[in-house]
């Protein structure tokens, strides 16, 4: 039995889509690394290069059209740089770091985030949060204000 990622779907392709150039072959692939398309040439390539960018901005524009509250920002800004040292915060230490008085509060924050389809988190595995759609500049500086970028 397979777990089933929350993603949405382009027909049985979960997204995010990725182009993968290999010295092998070059191919368009799915979220879960599944070959949607094989690419033989310079103008396929092209060709899917602007489809794979229409099609994750397409599947992420409801997200990505409504900014994150401060503590969503924050939380995926501690998220990351957690990423970054190596290992993905726990829930007890966002709750530390976010000034949260609960970690039910921080799994609603990492639920919102999930929701959004900014982070996604693989059922079954402690600390296992991937970010999907990185914090922008923009969204950094609303995070820390009085940090210039």
């Amino acid at each position: 039995m397979t777990t089933q990622i929350a993603t949405q779907n382009i027909g049985r392709y979960p997204l995010p889509w990725s182009i993968c150039d290999t010295v092998d072959d070059t191919s368009v692939r799915d979220a879960n690394g599944t070959m949607v398309a094989n690419i033989t040439s310079d103008a396929e390539f092209d060709l899917w290069e602007g489809i794979v960018l229409w099609v994750n901005q397409r599947a992420f524009s409801d997200v990505v059209s409504y900014g994150l509250t401060a503590l969503q920002t924050r939380c995926l800004a501690l998220i990351e740089q957690g990423i970054e040292i190596g290992i993905c915060p726990t829930y007890q230490e966002l709750a530390q770091a976010m000034g949260a008085k609960s970690k039910s509060r921080v799994h609603e924050i990492v639920g919102a985030l999930e929701a959004r389809k900014r982070i996604r988190k693989l059922p079954g595995h402690p600390r296992s949060i991937v970010v999907l759609i990185p914090l922008t500049d923009q969204e950094r500086k609303a995070c820390h204000p009085s940090r210039k970028p």
